[in-house]
């Protein structure tokens, strides 16, 4: 496969890729959504914890700088982390600033409230329209003093003052503002209580914070729709390593079935809080082979990719990496609860529904849905719109596709760096 990065003003930052198969192995990178938590959690408790194995990408930079910058005292050694208490920044008021990183935005926000200081907090231009109102609202109610226009960054911070309580959030647009209360929780004087209202997207998200809470030693249980975390709780364990990272293997899982390769993927957790381990379900429905090996997950082509109906609710990650399979699937697909991917770093549901349109498919999106009838594909320019999922997941179409180009393929340094490497790495192509 030729690996093309063109510049030029027409097509900046973009590759240009040929059909073949993905066969090989691949070290999945760590976890993203465990590196932060991890990296907060260390923190935040102020304890010496060791954190190895931290995935390093654009997102958890922005958490581990946006940390130290409240004057928590971390150090990083390669792959390693070190937590080793807090110190006050000063009186001055210290500007944080977020990138496009959704994740830090709502779990640093939280962690403000609670640590001394005056902090200002912003981000990205995308970032300023992803919303935070229900969190802001939940800490104000629990005595946190932030002044937000409309819940939306950039906000200020005047933290130290949050005790605990009890507080209601309407959880449907993201679990992460369940999971930044839930970080904070323990190490509250009056601990939390966090009820919540309805559905909670990506509730999964949610059970991955409640697991490494309960690896750390920290006790909490579950109350009707909500959670209670005691508080003044010390950490029964201080040395972590972070697993691999479901989402980002999804594509090579899925581009060893679109390919017709064998893939290895190396460093997962079988039985992982992840909720995107799901992606191995679906892709098995699909009809792919996928098995267990220790901690290596192999995935094979086994009869011909067939359409399926999932709602992925609990897994949103997973709607590019499974669209672009339905792409070359025998049948319709159609893909439910995906609303909240609208407020992702692109609105997804247009991002992934616009590029198969541009590969020839025929597709329907709605507010709530979408659905793929295969067609006769062709080459395409297929923008990334800077979300680094839209970018990794449409490479896969040009395994089997000739002429596709991804433009904004940089944009994968959000969670994945070394994505193009590992990519071109497990290339085969067709005369080779």
């Amino acid at each position: 496969m030729k690996q093309v990065m063109v510049q030029a003003p027409f097509l900046p930052d973009a590759i240009a890729l040929e059909p073949g198969r993905l066969d090989g192995e691949v070290a999945v990178p760590p976890s993203k959504s465990i590196s932060h938590r991890l990296m907060i959690l260390g923190a935040v408790s102020g304890e010496p914890v060791t954190i190895q194995n931290v995935l390093w990408c654009q997102d958890t930079e922005v958490t581990y700088q946006a940390l130290r910058a409240m004057g928590y005292l971390l150090e990083r050694e390669g792959e390693v982390v070190f937590c080793r208490g807090w110190r006050s920044p000063g009186r001055k008021s210290i500007s944080i600033q977020l990138g496009e990183s959704g994740s830090s935005a709502r779990f640093l926000l939280a962690v403000a409230t609670r640590t001394p200081g005056h902090f200002l907090l912003d981000g990205s231009a995308r970032l300023r329209h992803r919303p935070l109102q229900p969190l802001v609202e939940g800490l104000q109610h629990l005595g946190a003093e932030i002044d937000a226009r409309q819940g939306l960054l950039p906000l200020t911070v005047r933290g130290g003052r949050l005790t605990g309580g009890r507080v209601l959030l309407d959880a449907s647009v993201s679990s992460q503002f369940v999971t930044a209360l839930l970080l904070i929780a323990p190490f509250l004087p009056e601990g939390l209580e966090v009820h919540w209202q309805g559905p909670v997207a990506s509730y999964p998200y949610v059970e991955l914070t409640l697991a490494l809470l309960t690896r750390a030693g920290i006790n909490w249980e579950m109350i009707g729709n909500g959670i209670r975390i005691q508080g003044n709780q010390s950490l029964k364990h201080h040395q972590f390593s972070v697993e691999g990272d479901f989402s980002n293997a999804s594509y090579f899982l899925a581009g060893a079935l679109i390919g017709g390769g064998e893939i290895l993927c190396r460093g997962l957790t079988p039985n992982s809080a992840q909720g995107d381990r799901a992606i191995v379900c679906y892709l098995e429905e699909m009809g792919g082979r996928l098995t267990w090996e220790g901690d290596l997950l192999r995935a094979t082509c086994g009869a011909a990719l067939r359409g399926i109906e999932a709602n992925l609710q609990r897994c949103p990650d997973l709607v590019p990496t499974l669209a672009v399979a339905a792409l070359f699937a025998n049948g319709r697909s159609r893909f439910t609860g995906i609303g909240h991917l609208a407020l992702k770093e692109s609105n997804r549901i247009l991002s992934v529904a616009e590029n198969a349109r541009r590969l020839g498919a025929r597709v329907q999106a709605d507010a709530e849905s979408l659905t793929i009838d295969p067609g006769p594909l062709k080459g395409a320019i297929l923008p990334a719109y800077r979300d680094h999922r839209i970018a990794m997941a449409f490479a896969l179409a040009g395994l089997r596709v000739p002429a596709v180009i991804v433009r904004e393929a940089g944009a994968v340094a959000k969670s994945y760096p070394g994505y193009w490497q590992d990519f071109f790495r497990c290339f085969r192509g067709h005369r080779g």
